[in-house]
């Protein structure tokens, strides 16, 4: 069997956590809501284009700071304007490289975007037909140029992160994968061989405290562990300590078969892997569910859904504690459904992620998938 260990950690609880000698956490979690999708057209009652759940960014979202350089308003990220800066597509490690040594617009700590940094810029906006796939995943109205490939309109450009996991298939045979993100078409997440090439678009962070968590330092322990360090840091007694404290500041064990979220402030059910059906059935299941005292229930769309799995387990599977998922080795390439349509109108594709592995990809509607409802935020038709 393939064992899977998710190296790129949250190193990020290191200095967000202040842990005492008794243990005791002095610190909290920040309130960040999720983001809207950016879906509008409804392909189906309860989907995510008939609810519109989470938060916009006020306008205007991105500044051109006229110097190669755009600031992120809702998030406080800066990114250079031009997607290909860089030059061409390179291999996992080098990428990291060009980001370390990267001195631009009077900067130097620029650094690989993780994957919830990359994802915070993406928008997903129904297509009503496929006749013309020239569509990408940005935000309306942004300043970024080149977004495509050289030499291509129609391919998806495929942008590295600072994610990555390292596969042991025995204790003398391991390699590494880096995972990977496109801004264009049917938006995908996918962990990908580190010495294939893949584009590489830096990230700094111009404003503190406005994206949810300091995401800069999952970069700086993937320097450190593609150098041959940082294995310690990981299998110490203090760290594990850490990130222990972390879930169980921002979980809440309602003991009512329900957490919530204390980061996004969304609920969900706490165990997950009972119920398996197609998508529209998912839709009415989670629309019908009266549990724990609440009738609001409904199923999660991607961002949500992407807010709340743990992309740096150690386990089974990627869901933080205190989540339960029910027999995972029984349904080892099962994925979980999310309330979003891919953008093609007439593919009847849906957003999944894989409980695995985490890999965002997409399944047609008719396909059995499983279910984790959520509730929470306002919802409008």
């Amino acid at each position: 069997m393939i064992k899977k260990i998710f190296l790129v950690v949250p190193v990020f609880l290191i200095s967000f956590l202040m842990i005492s000698d008794d243990n005791q956490v002095h610190s909290k979690i920040s309130h960040y809501p999720v983001m809207v999708t950016g879906m509008t057209y409804s392909l189906s009652n309860f989907d995510d284009g008939y609810y519109k759940t989470g938060i916009k960014s006020s306008e205007p979202r991105f500044i051109d700071n006229k110097d190669g350089t755009v600031t992120d308003n809702f998030t406080g990220l800066m990114w250079l304007k031009d997607i290909q800066f860089c030059g061409k597509a390179n291999a996992w490690k080098e990428a990291i490289n060009i980001c370390s040594k990267l001195h631009y617009a009077g900067h130097n700590d620029w650094r690989l975007p993780s994957k919830n940094e990359l994802s915070s810029l993406q928008s997903i906006t129904y297509r009503l037909s496929n006749t013309n796939n020239k569509f990408d995943t940005l935000p309306k109205n942004n300043p970024f140029k080149n977004i495509h490939p050289p030499l291509s309109e129609d391919e998806a450009i495929l942008l590295w992160t600072s994610n990555y996991i390292k596969w042991h298939f025995n204790p003398s045979s391991s390699y590494i994968e880096g995972w990977r993100s496109s801004l264009y078409g049917n938006r995908s997440f996918d962990n990908f061989s580190e010495d294939r090439s893949t584009f590489v678009w830096p990230v700094r962070t111009a404003v503190l405290n406005k994206f949810p968590e300091d995401e800069s330092e999952h970069f700086e322990i993937a320097k450190a562990l593609v150098e041959g360090q940082g294995k310690n840091l990981l299998d110490s007694k203090d760290y594990k300590l850490k990130k222990e404290a972390y879930y169980k500041l921002r979980f809440t064990d309602n003991h009512n078969g329900t957490v919530t979220d204390n980061r996004t402030g969304l609920m969900w059910v706490k165990d997950i892997g009972l119920t398996y059906l197609p998508w529209k059935e998912a839709l009415l299941y989670c629309n019908k569910l009266n549990y724990a005292g609440k009738k609001d229930w409904r199923l999660p769309n991607l961002k949500e859904l992407e807010s709340i799995i743990d992309y740096y387990s150690e386990g089974e599977t990627i869901l933080p504690p205190p989540f339960v998922w029910h027999n995972p080795k029984e349904h080892s390439s099962g994925f979980i459904y999310t309330s979003t349509p891919t953008p093609l109108a007439n593919m009847w594709n849906i957003y999944t992620i894989n409980f695995r592995v985490g890999a965002i990809s997409q399944a047609n509607c008719n396909t059995y998938g499983f279910i984790w409802p959520v509730r929470g935020y306002t919802t409008q038709k």
